[in-house]
């Protein structure tokens, strides 16, 4: 009753324009690791084995990081709980064309019917296994395919009735040397001397986006005479606007909590 309640609650929110994404440049196979980590359990429940067919990556788009990962987790879940018990669930990524990343999830199981391939994303249709022993909503795929355009990418499938399925995402690459450069990506990270000493003052970020937080910190630290405070809400903000009288404010003006 939960997974339901959230599930519709998610897909009201998307479809009223009311959820909030936070797009950054997002480091794919980190991601990826951590939801396979994530999902481990569950295929080890039902002796299910993972294969991870890539590496060294070194790639990223833009996405929410929070979203993506939802979506991630969702779609190996229905392969684990769609396949067959001892079989096998595989992870591949891969850049189709020039620019485009391709990750598909692909398992042995159930598969879809080509007769039901029309009614696979519609909501609280379980095409046909609502009477076998397998927990679902028929709500998930419908919310992960929202969110996955909501975001920019676009998903697919291909699926034969017990023959498994393979679903697909794909997103535009980030068009950015510096990120697929891994010597770039450390200089910048541990060079110390990296510096901009004519800068002096203060400055308050409001920001209640972990990622960008810290991304914010680093980049100050290596600033001379610039320092830092920071709120994750704009109630917070306006209590240390007042009392720091910082020389820069930065916050997202849509933030819940803000004043005009």
């Amino acid at each position: 009753m939960l997974e339901l309640i959230n599930g519709i609650l998610n897909l009201s929110r998307i479809e009223s324009g009311k959820i909030s994404l936070s797009i950054e440049i997002l480091d794919i196979e980190p991601l990826l690791d951590k939801c396979l980590n994530l999902i481990q359990p569950q295929a080890l429940d039902r002796e299910i084995k993972v294969i991870k067919k890539y590496n060294d990556l070194d790639c990223g788009i833009f996405a929410d990081y929070t979203r993506l990962q939802q979506v991630f987790l969702n779609l190996l879940s229905n392969a684990i709980k769609y396949n067959e018990t001892g079989d096998t669930v595989t992870v591949e990524c891969n850049e189709i064309i020039s620019g485009l990343l391709k990750i598909s999830i692909i398992d042995n199981g159930l598969g879809i019917a080509l007769n039901k391939h029309d009614e696979l994303f519609q909501s609280f249709n379980r095409l046909g296994v609502e009477t076998a022993d397998i927990e679902g909503t028929g709500i998930g795929l419908t919310v992960t395919k929202n969110l996955v355009e909501l975001i920019g990418g676009q998903i697919g499938f291909e699926s034969e009735a017990k023959k498994g399925s393979t679903f697909w995402i794909e997103f535009p690459l980030v068009n950015d040397q510096a990120f697929k450069n891994k010597s770039a990506k450390e200089s910048f990270n541990n060079n110390d001397s990296f510096a901009i000493p004519e800068i002096t003052g203060s400055l308050l970020y409001i920001e209640d986006n972990p990622s960008n937080l810290r991304l914010m910190e680093k980049l100050i630290a290596k600033v001379n005479d610039l320092s830092m405070f920071s709120a994750t809400s704009a109630e917070k903000g306006i209590e240390i606007a007042l009392t720091e009288q910082p020389d820069i404010i930065s916050l997202d003006n849509r933030k819940p909590g803000n004043r005009n």
